[in-house]
């Protein structure tokens, strides 16, 4: 063997060396790679899934709170009918009290039917 071949073959096996090291290097980047791009997919994933779960939510609550706020107007207006008809009461049982007191005046009177002579 020539000192020219030697170098040449040994060139040509460092030459191989670092190619496969670049290679095995690049190929544990891609692994590395996937293997962050599959976990932030699962994460991704279950993040829409939870969003998804919440939106149901939302809804549900939503239409409940429209159902509460319904409810809440219809006692609101038994509430005002029924602050009405107290107030017509009221006025009633003032309208009786004055009446008793007069019948009070009449039946003790000098004229009254029960009066002493």
């Amino acid at each position: 063997m020539e000192p020219n071949d030697f170098n040449t073959g040994s060139g040509i096996l460092v030459g191989l060396g670092f190619t496969l090291i670049s290679i095995s290097f690049g190929i544990q980047q891609l692994v590395k790679a996937w293997r962050n791009n599959a976990a932030e997919s699962a994460l991704v994933k279950m993040m829409q899934e939870e969003l998804a779960r919440m939106s149901q939510q939302n809804t549900a609550l939503s239409n409940e709170i429209g159902n509460l706020q319904t409810e809440l107007i219809r006692l609101s207006q038994q509430l005002t009918d029924l602050t009405i008809e107290n107030q017509k009461l009221q006025l009633e049982v003032s309208i009786l009290n004055k009446e008793i007191a007069r019948l009070h005046i009449l039946m003790s009177g000098p004229n009254s039917i029960g009066a002493k002579k």
